[in-house]
């Protein structure tokens, strides 16, 4: 595999380790006052096809190799989504999502 190829697989676990930190947070917002039945099944659902986006994306992109460093940095994306995400951001997004329920 090119040094080309895994910069943009890092990349691109990094970014996917962002975007999972926020859907998960909307996820739990959205699911956070419903039954517990109904928060089992939607985030196990949730889980499973966020599970198969991953492994589809990087089947295509690098032909099923996958390194533990792709694994250091979706969970180096995760972390830093945790800390520039701020309380603000997702306190308005909780007001649009009571907004839209209501």
């Amino acid at each position: 595999m090119s040094a080309n190829l895994q910069i943009i697989s890092i990349i691109i676990n990094l970014l996917y380790g962002i975007i999972l930190y926020v859907v998960f947070k909307l996820n739990y917002l959205l699911v956070r006052n419903e039954p517990v039945l109904f928060k089992i099944l939607i985030t196990s659902l949730f889980c499973v096809d966020f599970s198969f986006l991953y492994m589809l994306i990087f089947y295509k992109l690098t032909s099923g190799i996958f390194h533990i460093y792709y694994l250091i940095a979706l969970i180096i994306g995760i972390i830093v989504a945790h800390f520039f995400i701020s309380v603000k951001v997702l306190s308005t997004i909780q007001k649009v999502i009571d907004k839209l329920k209501s």
